[in-house]
């Protein structure tokens, strides 16, 4: 997964060309009006939930059950390597931290 500002996605496009080309699981997110260090707090927080699904879902086969996020794990349920869909368990809220 990339997260990129829109100052700088473009250099993250070779990289998703080679994963796409070869099977593997990304998918980029552009934020607008954003660098590198994401400043705007409705971004940081959005980003900072996907990559926390991401982990969940690729790792431990979780899934937010939000029906919000349906369109995203859709996508991810469709690349290669995906957790069978009957593997999946669904959850309502991220896990806690440490």
């Amino acid at each position: 997964m990339i997260q990129a500002g829109d100052s700088e996605y473009e250099g993250s496009l070779d990289v998703v060309e080679t994963f796409s080309h070869n099977n593997k699981a990304i998918e980029l997110y552009v934020f607008p009006d954003e660098s590198h260090v994401k400043w705007q707090s409705s971004h940081r927080l959005a980003m900072y939930e996907r990559v926390v699904e991401w982990f969940e879902f690729w790792l431990m086969g979780r899934l937010n059950c939000n029906p919000s996020r349906e369109a995203q794990y859709a996508r991810w349920s469709a690349m290669e390597g995906a957790p069978p869909t009957r593997d999946l368990r669904c959850h309502a809220e991220p896990l806690a931290g440490p």
